[in-house]
């Protein structure tokens, strides 16, 4: 095989898998979640290992935090 041919298939496979890698993250991705109308029930995937989570939230993050913000009923 010449070096051009070689190269030519170097590319077109560099190429092609470029092409499988952009579309299986694009795959992968979940859609933009929408808000649910009020008064409604939202539900969300949780990505984070639970462990991972624990390790987070150390007691001194646990006490600088914030409530999340609640609904207010009319």
């Amino acid at each position: 095989m010449k070096r051009s041919a070689q190269r030519k298939l170097v590319l077109i496979i560099g190429v092609a898998g470029a092409v499988a890698t952009v579309v299986a993250l694009r795959v992968g991705q979940s859609p933009d979640p929408t808000p649910a109308p009020p008064g409604d029930t939202s539900t969300s995937e949780v990505r984070e290992h639970p462990s991972d989570v624990e390790e987070y939230w150390t007691e001194e993050r646990m006490r600088d935090a914030d409530p999340a913000p609640m609904p207010e009923e009319n």
